[in-house]
Formats: C-alpha cells, sequence, structure tokens
C-alpha cells in the first residue's frame, strides 16, 4: 500500500541542480536514493503552521490526483522536510500572476501531511522544455512541429472535457521528452470552470494572454488556453513568441496589429470592461497571413499544409469564433500529410533530442554568463590597449613643410624688374 502523500521524508531523494524557478519556488532535477529512478521535485514556498499551504499548491496537487492524460505531468508522491529548508538555491521568477495570494492551513482536501517543514511535490522528470531548447537555437521539423502541437491540444481536450482550464499554457510549461513526447505541466493556477464563476483576469503569462484578459474579462473559459496554444503553434515555427509586448496595453496592440479589429462590434469580447480603451476605432486589417508567409519566404521554410487556416482560428480575438481542441484536431492542417496516425511516421520523420536536457532557466543563465563574458572579454582588451598605449605614448609628429606656392603673375613680373619678393617680416614697423 502506498504511503499517503505527505508522510514520506525529502531524504529518501538527492537533489542534482535546480532547473526552474518561479513564484512558487524551485524545481530540482533529483534522484531516489535507492532506486536512482530521476524526478523533478517542485519546493513549495511559504510553509509553517501559520501560514500554511498556498491555495495555488493545493489546488495543484487536487489537479494532478484527478487528472491522468499520457501528454500531462504525473504526480507521484507529495514529500516534506523536517524543517524549513530556505538556504536552497531557490532563484526568483516571474511567470503568470495567481488569482490570489491566500493561503490555507491545513492539507486536508489533498491528503498532505505536514508540520512546519518545506514541502515538494515528487513529478516524474522530463529532460527539456519548448523555451529553452527553441533558445537554445533546437529548429523543430514540420513533423515534429505537427506532432508536439497534436500531443497539447490532445491534453486539453482531456482537461476541457472536464471543465479544467489549464489557465497558463506557455512554451515552458511544455516539457518534452527526447522521443518529443509532450507532457503538459505546472497546474497551480488551473480552474474548474464547471460552475461559471467570476475569475480573475491576471492569468497567463502576458505573450500568451487571450485579448478578453487583456480587456478585463473575468467569466472566460477553455478558449483562454486555445489563444496561448496558437500562440505555441505559431512560436514553434517562428523560433520566438509572436505577440511579445511589455505591458498589457502594449499587449493588445501587438495583437491588433496581426490579427487586426473592427469598427463594429465584437460579440465576444464588446462588453468588456477596457474593450473601448484598447480597441481603437480605426479599422485594422488582418495581417497574419502576410506576416507568416513573410517569415516563411525569409526562412525559406513554406508554411504547411493547413497550417495558417488552423492559426487562423485559434488567434480570433472573439473567443466565441475560436476553435475549441476537437475542431483544432479535425482540422486540414492534421489531416495532411505526414499523417501522425503512422507510428513509422513519427519514428522515422521525428529525430531523437540528443542535446543534454534543455531548460527555460539553464538556456537563460547561460546566455547571460555568455553576455556577461562578452563584457568582461571587452573590457579586458580595452584595458589591454590602454596598457600598450602608455607603454608607447604617441610623439608629436613635426607638420609636414607645405610646398612652396608658384610665383604669381605679378612677382614674376616685379623680380624681371630687378627687385625682391621676399615678405616682409610678420610683425614690423614701418616709419
Amino acid at each position: 500500500m502506498a504511503a499517503a502523500y505527505g508522510t514520506r521524508s525529502v531524504e529518501v531523494y538527492e537533489k542534482v541542480k535546480c532547473v526552474g524557478s518561479g513564484t512558487y519556488g524551485c524545481v530540482y532535477e533529483a534522484k531516489h536514493k535507492a532506486t536512482g529512478e530521476r524526478v523533478a521535485m517542485k519546493k513549495i514556498k511559504t510553509l509553517n503552521e501559520a501560514e500554511g499551504i498556498p491555495i495555488t499548491t493545493l489546488r495543484e496537487i487536487a489537479a494532478l490526483k484527478a487528472l491522468r492524460h499520457p501528454n500531462l505531468v504525473q504526480l507521484k508522491e507529495v514529500v516534506v522536510s523536517k524543517q524549513k529548508d530556505d538556504n536552497d538555491d531557490d532563484l526568483g521568477g516571474g511567470g503568470a500572476a495567481a488569482d490570489d495570494s491566500a493561503y490555507s492551513n491545513h492539507g486536508t482536501e489533498t491528503g498532505v501531511d505536514y508540520a512546519s517543514g518545506s514541502i515538494y511535490l515528487v513529478l516524474e522528470f522530463v529532460p527539456h522544455d519548448l523555451t529553452g531548447l527553441l533558445q537554445s537555437g533546437h529548429v523543430f521539423t514540420e513533423v515534429a512541429a505537427k506532432y508536439i502541437m497534436k500531443q497539447l491540444l490532445e491534453a486539453l481536450q482531456y482537461m476541457h472535457l472536464r471543465d479544467v482550464v489549464h489557465r497558463d499554457i506557455k512554451c515552458s510549461n511544455i516539457l518534452l521528452t527526447a522521443d518529443h513526447e509532450v507532457k503538459l505541466a505546472d497546474y497551480g493556477l488551473a480552474r474548474t470552470a464547471r460552475t461559471n464563476p467570476k475569475f480573475t483576469n491576471k492569468v497567463v503569462t502576458l505573450w500568451y494572454r487571450a485579448p478578453e484578459l487583456l480587456l478585463g474579462g473575468n467569466d472566460y473559459d477553455g478558449s483562454i488556453d486555445m489563444w496561448s496554444a496558437g500562440c505555441v503553434m505559431a512560436e514553434l515555427f517562428l523560433g520566438h513568441p509572436i505577440f511579445a509586448g511589455k505591458v498589457e496595453a502594449d499587449q493588445m496592440a501587438k495583437i491588433i496589429d496581426v490579427c487586426g479589429s473592427a469598427v463594429e462590434e465584437v460579440n465576444g469580447i464588446s462588453h468588456l470592461p477596457h474593450y473601448e480603451k484598447f480597441i481603437q476605432p480605426d479599422k485594422r486589417t488582418w495581417q497574419l497571413k502576410t506576416m507568416m508567409n513573410s517569415k516563411a519566404e525569409k526562412r525559406k521554410r513554406p508554411l504547411p499544409k493547413g497550417f495558417l487556416e488552423l492559426l487562423d482560428k485559434l488567434l480570433q480575438i472573439d473567443p466565441k469564433k475560436r476553435f475549441n481542441a476537437e475542431q483544432a484536431l479535425q482540422s486540414e492542417y492534421f489531416r495532411s500529410h505526414p499523417h501522425l496516425q503512422d507510428p513509422a511516421t513519427v519514428s522515422t520523420w521525428i529525430p531523437t533530442i540528443t542535446s543534454a536536457s534543455c531548460h527555460e532557466m539553464a538556456t537563460r543563465k547561460a546566455k547571460k554568463e555568455s553576455g556577461a563574458q562578452a563584457i568582461l572579454n571587452a573590457a579586458s582588451k580595452s584595458k589591454h590597449q590602454l596598457a600598450e598605449k602608455s607603454k608607447h605614448p604617441l610623439e608629436k609628429k613635426p607638420r609636414a613643410a607645405m610646398p612652396p606656392a608658384p610665383p604669381s603673375a605679378t612677382s614674376l613680373f616685379i623680380s624681371k624688374l630687378g627687385y625682391t619678393t621676399a615678405p616682409l617680416p610678420r610683425y614690423c614697423n614701418i616709419a
């Protein structure tokens, strides 16, 4: 019989390194001391008897226990430490905003038994995430990108049929095995939409946030996940986020520049609080096709059949017109060659990822270190050049004498008369 959640000590695992961080805490690669099994341990910040477990953690544990699908990361167990171990290498991070910062001083709804130590979610270990791979320069083949999207949509279809909205779909939450198997992670913001409550709109990382959230909507459903899936689909092709705004207003402007806007009211969003603030009266035409075709031409990589049509249906500003997961999976994009229903297609045309474990935090850290090293190298070179100049100061070279001017016609005439043409001293007294 398996031990109850939270009854085993973290001491049965050995931490290897921190592979991710965020508002929740830190994710470690770890291994089971007895079996050697690799796992991911997600440490949750702030746990004591007064504050208890963060509500987002309780929701995540509940979701992980309730949802079982091949493309959803699986929870193995929850372990605790005897005392808080805040001296670990927890690194701060950003991410989507949570809808509350409340804590629960009990864990009975999830079966977690804890005292005043730290709590860890033990998850299956997956070596890569999409952000890490894309930032490292990895290029996904047409078949690989289609295979990834198919699995993501199947995971969302499973969740949405159970009225669960993920609310933080983004590339760094899409984990990937060496064989391109998708494992969707991070359910801290997941909520059930069954009772149709009013939610916060401060969810989903900005670059993947649906227009209805940016416009202040709080009665959304799984359609916000479908918008995010469209952003992921575009990013797999482009190699970078399609909408990379700095703040909400800038994000909405970037969306309108590509997806267009209409003068007439859009049924799905015209009632939202910030509709008039963000939707400008001048009509913007749909530029998605033009932009994607231009990118495809520059990259010398044609758009797959049905790709643009599906992307358009996912990136509809009006959520009522946006495809759901089932419609997306039935689109021409997935019915066109190469057909993923054939196992030989997947095994033959999708190369195994041979690179070492690649997560967003690792690539970000490597880029930061590379940039810092470049600055140090430039500073060292400049310092060396200055030192060399101090050893060999530049000597002033005498100015080259100007060639004598050719004699003028007047001076030639005077010299013929026997007079000198030598100039007078610069300063002289003429009596």
